[in-house]
């Protein structure tokens, strides 16, 4: 990691030098992430969060929340998932967050904001308890499954009616939602804490899966993607 966010230009083809900074088995790092690798913006560069790398003043300089994900290109530094993921698309794709559209882009905010309002809480309570970033459930584990499949169930009938948020055609929403959904759909969730996912969900996901060649990095990141590190939870 570099001491600041000095400037870089971008390579040939329009494409760019994108630092999203974060590690593999986090949802709020993946979106950003794939979202990058599969625009050709950029890459994941690993932040070790155990050893503290998020608190040094070289990594306060590109994001001074100190959290994960950041992103750095060249002399463009920023924190938080969504921003991230608005400044990625419409810089390198702009299909996915079509700024001259104002009407899907308060579909895609809706979305996306919706998620965090309302499914996200329940989500931590399920899949970051296996996980182990939470140390239990906030109610009974039971309570917390149910809530989370109705919450799931809610999201998907108030701002999906196609295959994605948009429609048939992927967006920002679509890649902000899609890790939390894949974790959610692990077998380990339900091996371990009772709870399975809506078959909407699955279904979601196998059409995101399938529409986004990046997505493997869900599935394969040397032992530490989201399907391996929720396996690894699931002995």
């Amino acid at each position: 990691m570099g001491d600041a966010c000095s400037k870089a230009p971008a390579p040939p083809g329009g494409m760019g030098n994108v630092k999203v900074y974060g590690v593999p088995a986090s949802q709020n790092c993946v979106g950003p992430i794939l979202l990058a690798m599969e625009s050709g913006a950029g890459e994941m560069e690993m932040l070790d969060l155990m050893s503290g790398a998020q608190k040094t003043a070289s990594f306060a300089r590109i994001n001074p929340s100190q959290t994960a994900p950041a992103i750095q290109d060249g002399e463009i530094c920023s924190g938080e998932s969504n921003a991230i993921m608005r400044y990625i698309a419409m810089k390198y794709a702009p299909q996915w967050y079509p700024v001259e559209d104002p009407n899907t882009c308060l579909k895609i905010d809706f979305a996306m904001d919706a998620y965090g309002s309302y499914v996200y809480g329940p989500h931590m309570d399920v899949v970051y308890v296996l996980f182990g970033f939470r140390e239990k459930p906030t109610v009974p584990q039971a309570e917390a499954n149910k809530l989370y499949a109705d919450k799931i169930e809610k999201w998907f009938k108030d701002h999906v009616r196609g295959k994605f948020v948009t429609g048939d055609k992927l967006s920002i929403a679509d890649f902000k939602v899609a890790p939390f959904m894949f974790s959610a759909i692990q077998p380990a969730c339900n091996k371990k804490l009772g709870f399975k996912a809506p078959q909407r969900a699955v279904k979601y996901c196998d059409d995101f899966c399938a529409a986004v060649k990046a997505s493997t990095f869900m599935k394969d990141a040397g032992g530490f993607s989201i399907a391996e590190f929720a396996a690894s939870k699931a002995a």
